[in-house]
């Protein structure tokens, strides 16, 4: 019985000793949605070679720029990125700079011409959705921070190029609008309507 149990452990020990290999953890994350992250070690920040510019092309232009001649650009890559322009929008004390980016850059063309069709201006949008500043922010705060990303939150596709990002369970009780339609129109999501 000693010889049994001395080749046992004999075996025990060459798999131990060999099976021993050192574990290397990747600082990059799994998960893309740090990958738009300043800073972030993800893959997607690549550095482009040959660039020749003083930017540092591992970041992604913000999503609100004013460029030198005060011209101010509205990004919306994300649902996230379009709940940001609509919530500054229907929150910011200055509201005629904000009306004029809610019509030109966050509202979707498909809205934008409806109203024309009726005969409205579209900037009334815009005074519709800041009459109901609360029941927006509500369910922007039920969506959480994560936007497309959280749980209580479910995408669909409702008709040609249009997504609805909708609160789904108990997160939707209490608000009147539980979701928000938004269209992709040249490489940005622009609002669509509220529902």
């Amino acid at each position: 019985m000693p010889r049994r149990e001395s080749s046992i452990a004999a075996v025990l020990i060459s798999l131990a000793l060999t099976g021993c290999q050192e574990v290397v953890i990747s600082e990059k994350p799994k998960n893309d949605l740090f990958g738009r992250l300043s800073g972030s070690p993800s893959q997607r920040g690549r550095p482009v070679p040959g660039g020749t510019s003083d930017i540092d092309p591992t970041l992604l232009p913000p999503i609100r720029q004013v460029l030198p001649d005060g011209t101010i650009i509205l990004r919306a890559r994300t649902a996230r990125d379009l709940m940001s322009h609509i919530r500054r929008a229907v929150t910011d004390p200055n509201q005629g700079l904000e009306r004029e980016l809610f019509v030109e850059q966050i509202l979707s063309d498909k809205t934008r011409g409806e109203y024309e069709d009726r005969g409205l201006d579209p900037s009334q949008a815009f005074d519709t959705l800041r009459a109901r500043r609360d029941d927006i922010l509500l369910l922007f705060n039920r969506i959480g921070p994560l936007a497309e990303n959280s749980p209580q939150v479910i995408l669909q596709k409702v008709g040609d190029n249009i997504i609805r990002l909708q609160v789904t369970g108990m997160a939707r009780e209490g608000l009147a609008w539980t979701f928000m339609d938004m269209s992709n129109e040249g490489g940005n999501w622009r609002l669509r309507w509220f529902g």
